[in-house]
């Protein structure tokens, strides 16, 4: 009765236009013959290697759609909708049909309709390849970054990694920090140049770099050195020449800075300092008999232990843990008291350390009690680990502390070096 392509005309060649027609004549005449061995079907299909032809059955018309390419999934129902609506609006010419189609011509209105169901999903698919570009543009950029960054920071790392080829500084482990930063966990010596400054002189921006240090004692020949050089600048009137990594030492000095200069040195950890060495020092003001005078050695315990005495050890407000700086100064102390136990066991003298914990005003006074006693615990558990015998350590918490001068210097560990005669 009627029929619309789209751009049929255009696109299919005649042979293919008059297989498809035949196919759809074909198609209707076996639709429309009564078989009595099957129920009617409401959708026929027939597939050729061409186009699939869509049959929509009617009581008294049908439409048929030849599709190329891929079937739209809604073309069922749009030839439902269409074959309804030509019913209606034909309903006395369907019932009139004599052959003559050219009433029905005004239907390609309907029909027109099936063809714009295809072209929509084209339409849309049209339009928006762009969105899909610029999401592929936009994860590109983004992947770029990323690399780049990343590139920034391995070339960071390697630079920073040279670190462990300085005899002095261990490193234990380094890696990225978000995607500007690394982290760097290293042991060092307290004598030791600082990390900061390795940085520094690399030109490595130190804003870059977070570091994690822990300290150690280093055995290496040229710190060991940097050390006895430190020990030797307190004593002007001494110097120090090295043969085959031993120190050979000259100048002038009085009985009580032999002493003390032979306490630092022998105090030195990988140095294997022996008295012998300070022989070549010329004894000013007294006969050298006096380095053995009871007297003496008690004033020099004195004054060594007056050292210790006023180091302290800070913390931050309601922390009990020890910061590597506090750490070090462990180390040192653990030094000094190990060279003053050696003294005094010589003079038959019991020598003990008291370890005091003290907290601010903030808080509870329960709460500080506890935290001051944690502080001094911490502390002699640390100073047990460094090597020195817990029967020589007290740890005490006294709680708080009021400090009218400041609100800071009540955190802090105190100590107290004792001596009595009888070892």
């Amino acid at each position: 009765m009627n029929s619309v392509s789209l751009g049929l005309e255009l696109e299919a060649d005649a042979d293919m236009v008059s297989s498809m027609l035949t196919a759809i004549n074909d198609f209707v005449t076996d639709s429309f013959t009564t078989n009595a061995g099957k129920a009617e079907q409401n959708l026929d299909v027939v597939r050729t290697d061409d186009f699939t032809l869509l049959l929509k059955k009617g009581p008294k018309a049908s439409v048929v759609a030849a599709i190329t390419g891929n079937m739209p999934q809604d073309v069922a129902n749009q030839l439902q909708k269409t074959l309804e609506e030509i019913h209606s609006l034909y309903d006395k010419e369907l019932d009139d049909f004599d052959g003559d189609s050219i009433q029905f011509e005004n239907s390609e209105h309907q029909l027109r309709d099936c063809l714009m169901t295809v072209l929509k999903p084209d339409k849309v698919s049209r339009n928006r390849p762009w969105m899909a570009w610029t999401l592929v543009l936009i994860v590109l950029i983004g992947s770029g970054f990323l690399l780049f960054k990343r590139w920034q920071s391995q070339e960071l790392i390697e630079h920073v990694s040279l670190i462990d080829k300085t005899p002095v500084i261990l490193l234990t482990n380094i890696d990225t920090l978000g995607l500007e930063k690394i982290q760097l966990e290293v042991m060092r010596d307290p004598a030791a140049q600082s990390v900061i400054e390795w940085l520094e002189q690399q030109s490595i921006n130190s804003s870059r770099v977070i570091v994690k240090e822990r300290a150690y004692l280093s055995l290496d020949p040229l710190l060991i050195k940097h050390k006895v050089e430190q020990v030797v600048a307190r004593h002007p009137s001494v110097t120090a020449n090295w043969i085959d990594n031993r120190p050979e030492f000259n100048g002038t000095s009085t009985n009580l800075n032999k002493l003390l200069l032979q306490n630092e040195l022998a105090n030195l950890i990988g140095l294997n300092f022996q008295p012998t060495w300070l022989d070549n020092l010329v004894i000013e003001g007294t006969e050298n008999k006096a380095a053995n005078d009871p007297e003496l050695i008690r004033a020099i315990l004195d004054l060594n232990i007056a050292k210790i005495d006023r180091v302290s050890i800070a913390f931050e407000p309601g922390q009990s843990e020890l910061s590597e700086q506090a750490i070090e100064k462990l180390i040192e102390i653990e030094q000094q008291f190990s060279n003053l136990v050696e003294v005094a066991e010589q003079q038959e003298l019991s020598m003990g350390l008291i370890i005091m914990g003290a907290s601010d005003t903030v808080g509870t006074a329960s709460f500080n009690k506890i935290l001051s006693q944690k502080r001094a615990d911490n502390v002699k558990l640390k100073m047990q680990e460094l090597g020195i015998a817990a029967s020589r350590l007290n740890a005490i918490g006294l709680g708080v502390i009021e400090l009218k001068t400041t609100k800071e210097g009540a955190r802090k560990v105190l100590f107290n070096v004792i001596y009595f005669d009888g070892v």
